[in-house]
């Protein structure tokens, strides 16, 4: 019995000591449940104003290049509208212009190859006329020494 009254006592001294521990433990333990809570809290806090920001930014970037956008699309239609402008003012100086002036050129050609044909004739007929005249010549010759053999 003795050992039962022992063990008694110091299961109470136990307790006794064991007691206060378990007090602070219980406290600790409300306080790491109120740190937990404000540090979820804060956590959250810092969490929604993040999300705030960076639909914020999201917002901005898309204005952004829809600003960007515009001004790329404004501009090819610029630069479209001047490439045809100035493909049609070439065009038009081709029609207008090159072609009139090759075909001026043209028919001045063909107006020197006819000249040149009939140049080519005359010369022709005066390479006769000196061949008849040379011909001639000596004909005169040879009748003006049969006339002074005569005489």
């Amino acid at each position: 019995m003795e050992e039962k009254k022992l063990l008694h006592a110091i299961s109470e001294l136990m307790d006794d000591k064991l007691k206060p521990i378990e007090e602070r433990m219980d406290r600790l333990e409300e306080k790491i449940t109120g740190v937990e809570e404000r540090l979820e809290e804060r956590i959250t806090g810092v969490e929604e104003r993040l999300e705030k920001r960076i639909t914020g930014v999201e917002t901005q970037l898309e204005e952004r290049i829809a600003g960007v956008e515009e001004r790329l699309e404004e501009r090819i239609t610029g630069v479209e509208t001047q490439l045809k402008n100035e493909i049609n003012g070439i065009k038009m100086h081709l029609e207008n212009v090159t072609d009139k002036n090759i075909q001026t050129i043209a028919e001045g050609h063909l107006d020197l190859n006819r000249k040149l044909d009939e140049a080519l004739k005359v010369e022709q007929e005066k390479e006769m006329l000196v061949i008849r005249v040379r011909v001639l010549e000596e004909d005169v010759q040879k009748i003006k020494e049969k006339l002074g053999e005569s005489a």
